[in-house]
């Protein structure tokens, strides 16, 4: 079964307050995934990304993030440009970090961001900030156990999320006798 959903190009970095696309900054954006094995060089053209002056989403580049600013900044990319790195967007673990073209993989070692993230460049991500939302919801950055019978748990979970939280769902086990045998352990 299929089901329909929003890229992670849009909807990370809307979790994190940044556009991809804004009338005054830009009116596109480009899309491109990891497409390179370890060690080899990018077979991007750095140089026509710069010239679209629109917003660049990188999939899965974390570890090419020094090639991937490199190669912007020697086919023309001003080193001032904004940039971001998103972790772990759209969950309660999400982090951001927003610095320049030149400076996102010294302050992205400096913060510790791991995969999942994805990386955007462009005007848009001074946005961030001014469009910030999902962190400022009451229980963001919280996970939450939720003890409820197996048919109320995904109820409870979606009340958790509309607020910003991260639920763990966990029904007790009548056949369980041995209360050292936790099922909380691996959930967080």
């Amino acid at each position: 079964m299929k089901y329909p959903g929003v890229t992670s190009a849009l909807a990370v970095p809307a979790y994190n307050g940044i556009p991809v696309t804004h009338r005054d900054f830009c009116s596109s954006r480009t899309s491109s995934p990891d497409i390179r094995s370890r060690g080899e060089c990018y077979d991007i053209d750095f140089e026509a990304l710069v010239r679209t002056e629109g917003t660049l989403v990188f999939l899965m580049g974390v570890t090419a993030l020094r090639d991937i600013c490199d190669g912007l900044i020697a086919n023309g990319m001003d080193p001032d440009m904004p940039a971001a790195i998103l972790q772990k967007g759209t969950t309660a673990d999400q982090k951001r970090v927003v610095a320049t073209v030149a400076t996102l993989k010294e302050e992205s070692d400096r913060q510790g961001v791991e995969t999942p993230a994805i990386i955007v460049v462009g005007k848009v991500c001074a946005l961030a900030d001014k469009f910030a939302w999902y962190e400022h919801l009451p229980l963001a950055g919280k996970k939450i156990l939720v003890t409820r019978p197996r048919e109320l748990i995904s109820s409870m979970a979606a009340k958790l999320r509309e607020k910003g939280g991260g639920g763990a769902g966990a029904s007790r086990n009548p056949y369980n006798t041995n209360p050292s045998e936790s099922c909380i352990g691996g959930m967080f």
